[in-house]
């Protein structure tokens, strides 16, 4: 009798352990406003390389938001990709470049496929970057927190950093 209580304290541990919960996905760029503020409200201040609103001539959108309550913490994955103009281009990237919280975002061009600047890599579990389309003046920019799921994402694998792990004991993050 004592075995089988084991047995059922497990079980109901290790089902509890794997509940995630979906709370929220989409992919209409019409509520990129109120996902960018969910990620906030949810963890603190966060997604500075994201731009507080998408220009109205960004050519080739693609957005896509995920937020998953976990048992102890929330999986969320806030991706946005779009091209400007030229002069536009610049103007971002010269946002992107000045951003600075506790200490100045980093740039690094060895780690992703395009130059990145980076907020939070690895940091408490989330990474938070844009990667640069010098090309194409395109900004890809990501923010994943305990998502590490790849067959669940919904952008192209190769933004990702080619050594995604999560416990890598390298953190940075400027907030």
């Amino acid at each position: 009798m004592k075995n089988v209580k084991i047995i059922c304290i497990i079980m109901l541990l290790l089902t509890l352990v794997g509940c995630n919960t979906l709370i929220l996905s989409n992919d209409q760029i019409s509520n990129y406003i109120n996902d960018k503020n969910q990620i906030s409200s949810s963890l603190g201040e966060t997604c500075k390389v994201f731009p507080d609103d998408i220009p109205t001539s960004a050519k080739n959108v693609n957005y896509y938001f995920e937020y998953t309550q976990g048992l102890l913490d929330p999986e969320i994955q806030f991706f946005l990709e779009y091209t400007l103009s030229e002069e536009e281009y610049y103007v971002e990237l010269n946002r992107i470049k000045s951003i600075k919280c506790n200490q100045p975002i980093k740039c690094d061009e060895r780690k992703y496929i395009y130059p990145a600047y980076v907020a939070m890599e690895n940091y408490d579990g989330g990474f938070e970057y844009v990667l640069i389309d010098e090309v194409n003046y395109r900004f890809i920019y990501i923010f994943l927190k305990f998502f590490s799921n790849t067959s669940r994402m919904h952008f192209d694998l190769s933004y990702l950093p080619k050594k995604l792990n999560y416990t890598n004991s390298a953190e940075f993050s400027i907030y």
